[in-house]
């Protein structure tokens, strides 16, 4: 008699130590945990939901969407708390919401990150290795630099969520905007260089050297192919890659001045000149007095002079 009322309680307290139950809050949704099983149920209704986890909690967005997440063995998986159905498998590290006022998550499986709608399904097909968000004060706040296998995109998260550059350049690197209209990217493939906008591709990669040109006048960018230069002015007449130097002095771009060199002859122009190269000086220099500095154009021995 004694041995049964010992092995009753023995069960009672086993019973407790390895069954719990508790409510979700603002689901109304009751947790029975058994073992490793976790079962979940409403009182109004007869759907139950048996899965194998650790444990089972909120994940709220902010949004009108919610959803639970279950951890088994150290991953994550996710519960619709309002159908009660298993939406994704234990398969993730870490859920992100990327903002507050964006419908969208990143998931980390394994060591790749994909971009989730709101449903939990991928919102591209590509996963990442890494994920930077780029800081682009007037434009888009939801640009962010993605890479795998060691290439490098940009994808844009407001609104329906693109990539604006395909993940096949070998570096990215955002350039200083000289106007909240445009954005540009310094990009490159192998050892060649080029140019992209927001989709677009400006300048194709076949540069050895790209530089752009910051200034108060329209996107300009000194490019180099060889051991030869040229100027390249959007919306406007290039400068062929045929000069052995180019250097402003002066004002910013497109205030001051522009030396082109090309074979020991100079000529100097305009920010804005829309004229040719023609070899009018054999030695062009600056020199600063009384505080000022001042041009100096020399040809045949005469020497003229522009006041920067």
């Amino acid at each position: 008699m004694k041995k049964s009322i010992l092995l009753i309680i023995i069960a009672m307290v086993f019973t407790q130590v390895y069954s719990q139950e508790w409510e979700i809050e603002g689901h109304e949704i009751k947790v029975k945990k058994t073992g490793s099983k976790l079962t979940l149920s409403w009182d109004h209704s007869d759907h139950v939901l048996l899965i194998s986890a650790d444990t089972i909690y909120p994940f709220n967005t902010g949004f009108d969407f919610a959803f639970l997440l279950f951890e088994q063995n150290g991953k994550l998986g996710v519960v619709d708390p309002f159908d009660l159905y298993v939406i994704a498998e234990a398969q993730y590290e870490s859920f992100k919401l990327v903002d507050a006022q964006l419908p969208y998550i990143f998931a980390k499986e394994n060591v790749e990150y994909s971009v989730l709608m709101d449903n939990f399904q991928p919102l591209f097909k590509e996963k990442f290795k890494k994920i930077q968000h780029l800081d682009t004060p007037g434009y888009s706040e939801f640009l962010f630099l993605v890479e795998n296998n060691d290439k490098k995109g940009v994808i844009d998260l407001e609104g329906d969520g693109i990539f604006i550059l395909k993940m096949v350049y070998d570096d990215i690197i955002l350039l200083p905007e000289t106007s909240l209209e445009d954005i540009r990217f310094h990009v490159r493939k192998g050892a060649k260089e080029g140019i992209c906008g927001y989709g677009n591709v400006i300048l194709k990669p076949k540069y050895n050297e790209v530089k752009q040109i910051v200034g108060d006048g329209p996107e300009a960018y000194l490019v180099k192919k060889r051991n030869k230069k040229g100027m390249i002015i959007e919306g406007y007449k290039d400068h062929p890659i045929i000069f052995d130097k180019i250097s402003f002095v002066g004002n910013a771009w497109p205030s001051g001045y522009i030396i082109f060199e090309k074979k020991g002859k100079f000529d100097v122009l305009e920010g804005d000149s829309q004229l040719n190269f023609k070899p009018r000086f054999d030695k062009v220099w600056t020199e600063t007095k009384d505080g000022k500095e001042i041009l100096y154009m020399s040809k045949d021995g005469e020497i003229s002079t522009i006041n920067l």
